[in-house]
């Protein structure tokens, strides 16, 4: 690495840490006094007060005039950050990048519809592929697999599903920018590492607005992340990856980018299958989340965050040193481990596995036996608390 490559990751990520810092505090005072915040509402939210939306702007106002810094001192001292790279795909990412933004605050001012939300994300993702953005093939344990016709829809759902990932964790202060900074920190390093500074320089930019961003965002918050901050970042990171896949030799390793962002799906997964088999919809709101589990159990906001960042930080670690070792293994059977000490010391995700257990059953019970005379049967699962609760359930089935 030059010194002048180094120079503009430098820029790039001090100097989006300083902006943010700078930036946050004035976005904060200018959504109290719109009256764009984020109001306490005794169920579902953990803050007691209001607090300002908003951060998704600082966040992305930061790491644009870092972006801008970094890419005016490579131009001027001749470095090739861009390459052979069209010039039409970065316009195409910036563009998606300032809609998704304005999407999550058209979210955040009036908390539109889930299947609104999701056909403004398609929109945005159809951009991205149309501009050239393609996951062609894809690697696990040594095996390519070519995905032909499956290419873009396999793309579009990794990109939709790394926007929503964040965006489903950002429950309580502080979290979805701990793990967005780690992810944004790990695919720097990754790009870094391979020689790709467009993506390097995108990476830590963002990752230094978020670290900036952190001092206003740990418990207790005075402004938060918001739809705009973590679709942003679920966006922006997504995206690098499938850029990382294209411009390396390799196909898309799946065990790299699975590790990276394990916790994130995890939780998502975790939640459709909760609302499915508990007979929500898929866009209803609920208390099932990772952080939510680890409030039930006495634990503080600060302490679940931190938690919560440190399982992201090891299992992204896991995925850096499986790609420098050339082993995927070192990243799947990191983030094996991780989940198996979630479920059974029932930190979380075992509400699920019971859910899903019970499902199987039944579904055995019912090839194996018929109900006499196509009588009904009843069947009960306790998902959250200890507290005694047959003699109610039973009453509730007499009803």
């Amino acid at each position: 690495m030059s010194e002048k490559i180094a120079f503009v990751y430098l820029i790039a990520g001090f100097g989006s840490l300083l902006a943010s810092i700078i930036i946050t505090p004035i976005v904060r005072a200018i959504a109290r006094r719109l009256g764009f915040v984020d109001k306490p509402d005794g169920r579902r939210k953990t803050h007691t007060k209001a607090v300002a939306l908003g951060g998704g702007t600082a966040v992305f106002l930061a790491a644009a005039v870092a972006l801008t810094s970094a890419f005016v001192f490579g131009y001027a001292s001749e470095i090739d950050l861009f390459g052979a790279r069209s010039s039409n795909y970065l316009l195409a990412m910036a563009g998606a990048a300032v809609l998704i933004v304005l999407l999550g605050l058209v979210d955040d001012l009036t908390g539109m519809r889930g299947r609104t939300k999701l056909a403004g994300q398609v929109a945005i993702v159809a951009l991205l592929i149309a501009a050239g953005a393609n996951i062609d093939k894809i690697s696990f344990a040594g095996q390519t697999i070519p995905l032909g016709y499956l290419a873009i829809p396999v793309t579009a759902c990794w990109l939709i599903g790394t926007t929503n990932a964040v965006n489903l964790i950002d429950g309580i202060d502080g979290l979805a920018g701990s793990v967005g900074f780690i992810l944004c920190l790990t695919m720097a390093a990754i790009n870094a590492w391979q020689g790709f500074a467009v993506e390097t320089t995108l990476m830590l930019a963002l990752a230094g607005a978020l670290l900036g961003f952190l001092r206003y965002n740990f418990a207790p918050a005075s402004i938060y992340l918001g739809d705009a901050g973590s679709m942003l970042v679920g966006l922006m990171v997504g995206i690098v990856a499938v850029q990382t896949s294209a411009k390396s030799q390799a196909a898309m390793a799946m065990a790299v980018p699975l590790a990276v962002w394990s916790i994130p799906i995890l939780d998502t997964v975790a939640a459709m299958v909760r609302r499915k088999l508990t007979g929500r919809s898929l866009f209803a709101a609920d208390r099932g989340h990772m952080h939510h589990s680890l409030l039930v159990r006495g634990w503080s906001v600060q302490q679940a965050s931190m938690f919560i960042a440190l399982i992201c930080a090891t299992t992204c670690l896991s995925a850096v040193m499986s790609l420098f070792m050339g082993s995927d293994m070192i990243a799947i059977m990191t983030v094996g481990a991780v989940m198996v000490f979630l479920v059974f010391t029932k930190t979380f995700g075992h509400i699920e596995f019971a859910l899903v257990t019970n499902k199987f059953r039944k579904l055995a019970s019912s090839l194996t036996q018929k109900s006499a005379n196509g009588a009904s049967k009843e069947s009960s699962i306790q998902l959250q608390g200890s507290r005694e609760w047959s003699k109610l359930w039973q009453a509730i089935v007499e009803s």
